[in-house]
């Protein structure tokens, strides 16, 4: 009987053990979903940061170009003509701008955006280049000292042979006209649009991601109940499939052990007794 019942808890041991090992991997896979997920909420939200910033870089850089060569043109002052010419060759934000986008895995449709706006502002550089020309060309500066994009434009022959005046009023007029502001506009909608669909993009990402953290929230309380409940399980299966059997197992050992030492006191009794019967009668018959 002792071995069938060791035999019976050893199996219920490595049942036990197989319940709790399931519900660790359990609780840990639905634990590291969650962490997943987070990291995944938080990555998008963090992206669709990021790129609005690029998308903004890209427009202050257009920006800046603009007022650098207009204060070079109003004031003659060459400081704004050298911080036109850092940015564009040193600084280089636009493409900095493109390059980052290219690393983050930007969709084609969203990064050509962001292109087409950065060759439209390129387009707008050939007549910022045209107006610094003009002016230079007033204070007959030699080619040899000017940048070298501005020393290798090539002015019309009829801007050549304006006044000094008249290049200098062309050179304001270009940079104010209605032509301008146009090719000003073809840089914004590309970033505009840009951010419309980036946005919707990630907005519907995060969107994804948060329901996949409210899913795993919700794994994640199935397994804490889960594991209440296994706890409550192994405390009944221990007091009533383990220690109470193993109880009676003592008890009925211990009972049987008690009859087979009133059954020898008993045999011992009797045997004194024939002895002393024995005794009696060899007295008698003397």
């Amino acid at each position: 009987m002792s071995n069938k019942l060791i035999k019976k808890q050893s199996h219920s041991a490595i049942i036990v053990f197989l319940m709790a090992t399931a519900v660790i991997i359990f609780l840990v896979l639905a634990f590291s979903s969650l962490q997943q997920n987070i990291r995944n909420e938080r990555s998008a939200v963090e992206k669709e940061v990021e790129m609005q910033g690029l998308s903004q870089q890209l427009g202050d850089a257009s920006d800046y170009l603009t007022s650098e060569v207009r204060k070079f043109c109003v004031t003659l002052d060459p400081v704004h003509l050298r911080n036109y010419w850092t940015e564009i060759n040193k600084t280089q934000t636009r493409d900095k701008v493109l390059k980052r986008l290219k690393e983050l895995d930007t969709p084609l449709n969203e990064f050509d955006l962001l292109n087409e706006a950065k060759n439209n502002s390129d387009d707008l550089v050939n007549t910022e280049t045209r107006a610094m020309k003009l002016i230079l060309r007033v204070y007959e500066v030699p080619d040899e000292q000017m940048e070298p994009a501005v020393a290798d434009y090539q002015l019309t022959m009829q801007d050549e042979n304006l006044s000094f005046n008249d290049k200098v009023n062309l050179a304001r007029e270009i940079l104010y006209d209605a032509n301008y502001s146009k090719n000003k506009q073809k840089i914004a909608e590309p970033i505009e649009e840009f951010d419309r669909i980036m946005s919707a993009r990630i907005h519907d990402a995060t969107l994804s991601a948060q329901h996949d953290t409210d899913r795993s929230r919700l794994i994640l309380l199935i397994a804490l109940i889960l594991i209440v409940l296994y706890v409550i399980f192994l405390t009944w299966y221990l007091l009533y499939r383990i220690s109470m059997p193993m109880k009676s197992y003592f008890l009925d050992t211990s009972n049987e052990d008690v009859n087979e030492t009133e059954e020898l006191k008993k045999s011992k009794a009797l045997k004194i007794i024939i002895e002393f019967e024995a005794i009696l009668r060899k007295k008698i018959r003397k």
